[in-house]
């Protein structure tokens, strides 16, 4: 019995509106089209176009034909947490259905290891595995280097880790199918199995200790995910079933990797009433810039959906964005005009920290508010060491010396226990990631000090709150209040340090009996490092490092960042600083001249003339500006030193201040 088609009316399209728009609002045509299309299709959304809620109309529409005749479900899955955590704190209270079995609502990695990396990996290891985590495998690679024979060390990996150091090198070891020693998973063959040499021997054996002991980088996850697809091929159809409908948020952030892994379950034409559509903005693909060729987009003979019209900026800004997109196209600005529509600003300037003062007066001259949406100032590059910063090449920091780079990559390698209190995701809401770091703070610890549980496995925190709960009542309760009190103080701009230090160590002495910590541990909780140490510096800094990433000047507060950490975000002004990347006298207003006179990407002499190398990096630096360039609600701006930018004659719609 085939299942029932379900077909979505304009009924259904207003039910959603009166949900998730306000009472005037109404879905552009574009996006209804989206809405009723229950098709194999790729929708291509340009910034601030409303996409993820369109999604959401969609979900909260088939959730009232729940649950479907043929007992399948919904999958949706997008990058990350954030994503997810926005489905359901939307839409939730209207569609609890949604979120029950047989559907699944969540980020790629935990759909590839709940579904097919960990099934796999227990088939063949006969265990669960016991941490898929990139941070705990780096630590164990540290222990296992301090082991290893000197010969090798100092021979085959100085010789190969390079500027990465040793450690970073050594966690980018893995597998391929022939077992074969590559540099990262699906990358370029460092040792072959056939050679057998003592630099194999070693290695693999590194690597095999780690997976038998269930100890997986993020990425193996994959790995073992097409394996698992390769040797159980009617995996695929049992997934096809269970999931008559699969929705792929932001696509363009997806790697090579999770593309595969999910062209191979969902991309077929064999299964009746199936629909799979994969949502996203190629333009904005700068996380993943080593696969932009495998990007879901490029699937031939799929039908292709738009959504041109930008809700988040006027006219003006959209008529200079476009040209930036390396799939050009219209963007149409949906917010009315008004008096404030700003022309879009270059800035020029001789010396960097002239600039971000400059920026502020333009918004208070313009009367601009950052009451809904901040000010920020962005840039593609930082400084990463005090040679770097002595290149003479302008980065971030040029324009605010008092930058701290670790502020905006929450994914760096944590080794001092300050990362842990400053570096957290502040897109989330109140207290939860400040939470999950403070926990991670005494798991990490307990490694350190080769605490185990029952099973001879590190503990994870469900562990060790079990171990509390079932140990000392009153000292679970008080570890539950200090990580609600310590949240609470972060958020407020306390400084813990101290306080969390001397808990830490009664912690350790009272639960585990640990009367010396180890030199590990002492270096990690020492909250006066030494300034050049792999740890952050924070001892000259403010108590709150939260306010070192702020300019202010003309009474204007503008936040600092990457164009990388801003991804995702709106403001209400945005300042982006031109910065050298690579070799050469390379900066965005080089290597884009023509698209800032209005030339598409691909029709212009300098990218046609250009090598292939070059070719791909005025590509990569395109997706960067575009993202860069479509955060502004109401004023843009970019500066660029004046000897680069003069060279030019003329900038269509752009406000140039000399």
């Amino acid at each position: 019995m085939q299942p029932e088609k379900i077909k979505i009316d304009e009924r259904d399209v207003k039910y959603a509106e009166r949900i998730l728009l306000r009472k005037e609002e109404r879905f552009t045509l574009e996006a209804k089209d989206f809405i009723k299309n229950l098709d194999n299709v790729d929708l291509q959304a340009v910034p601030g176009s409303g996409k993820t809620t369109a999604l959401l109309a969609k979900l909260l529409i088939l959730e009232r034909y729940m649950p479907f005749d043929d007992g399948s479900g919904i999958l949706v899955i997008s990058h990350t947490n954030d994503s997810v955590n926005r489905i359901r704190d939307e839409i939730s209270e209207y569609c609890p259905r949604l979120f029950l079995y047989p559907n699944f609502i969540g980020t790629i990695q935990g759909f590839v290891d709940q579904f097919l990396a960990i099934p796999f990996y227990i088939n063949r290891y006969g265990i669960k595995p016991y941490r898929i985590d990139n941070e705990v495998c780096r630590e164990e690679i540290e222990k296992y280097y301090k082991k290893l024979p000197s010969f090798l060390v100092e021979g085959w990996i100085n010789n190969k880790s390079g500027q990465k150091g040793p450690i970073d090198f050594l966690s980018t070891i893995r597998f391929n199918d022939n077992l074969d020693i590559v540099k990262g998973a699906g990358g370029s063959i460092l040792l072959k199995r056939e050679s057998n040499t003592p630099a194999y021997k070693i290695i693999s054996a590194m690597k095999n200790n780690l997976l038998k002991r269930g100890l997986l980088y993020f990425d193996e996850a994959y790995c073992l995910a097409n394996e698992y697809l390769i040797i159980f091929p009617e995996l695929k159809k049992i997934l096809q079933r269970r999931f008559r409908f699969v929705f792929i948020d932001e696509t363009q952030d997806m790697s090579e990797l999770q593309c595969d892994v999910l062209e191979k379950l969902f991309h077929t034409k064999q299964v009746v009433r199936h629909c799979y559509q994969t949502i996203g903005d190629r333009n904005q693909a700068i996380y993943n810039e080593d696969n932009l060729s495998n990007n879901f987009h490029n699937i031939p003979n799929r039908k292709r959906l738009s959504l041109k019209g930008s809700h988040r900026f006027n006219q003006k800004i959209a008529d200079v964005v476009k040209y930036f997109g390396t799939e050009y196209g219209d963007i149409k600005a949906l917010s009315e005009p008004s008096d404030l529509d700003l022309n879009p600003h270059i800035i020029l300037f001789d010396e960097a920290e002239e600039v971000l003062p400059k920026f502020t007066k333009l918004i208070k001259d313009n009367h601009l508010s950052d009451e809904k949406y901040p000010f920020y100032g962005i840039c593609w590059t930082t400084h990463k060491s005090q040679k770097d910063k002595e290149s003479h090449k302008i980065r971030i920091q040029d324009y605010y010396p008092l930058f701290e780079k670790d502020q905006c990559d929450p994914n760096i390698t944590r080794t001092q226990i300050n990362s842990y209190l400053k570096l957290y995701n502040r897109n989330e809401n109140f207290l939860a990631p400040i939470r999950r770091n403070l926990i991670a703070i005494f798991l990490k610890i307990l490694r350190e000090e080769a605490q185990k549980d029952e099973n001879d496995k590190y503990y994870t925190e469900r562990k060790l709150l079990n171990l509390l709960k079932g140990k000392d009542l009153q000292k679970y309760e008080e570890f539950k209040l200090k990580l609600f009190q310590w949240s609470s103080s972060i958020t407020a701009g306390k400084d813990i340090s101290e306080d969390l230090k001397k808990y830490i160590i009664s912690f350790l002495h009272d639960i585990f009996g640990i009367k010396d910590l180890s030199d590990q541990t002492d270096k990690f909780i020492n909250i006066d490092v030494e300034p050049g140490s792999d740890a952050v510096d924070y001892k000259a800094k403010e108590n709150d490092i939260s306010e070192t990433n702020i300019h202010e000047s003309n009474g204007i507060k503008v936040l600092l960042g990457t164009v990388h950490s801003v991804k995702g975000r709106t403001h209400t002004a945005t300042l982006y600083m031109e910065s050298f990347y690579q070799t050469g006298d390379n900066y965005e207003s080089v290597r884009l001249a023509p698209q800032f006179a209005k030339e598409k990407i691909y029709e212009c002499d300098k990218y046609n003339e250009a090598s292939t190398p070059m070719k791909k990096l005025i590509e990569q630096s395109a997706r960067v500006v575009y993202v860069g360039f479509s955060r502004p609600t109401d004023l843009l701006c970019f500066a660029v030193h004046r000897n680069r930018i003069e060279k030019h004659e003329d900038f269509p719609g752009w406000e140039v201040i000399r």
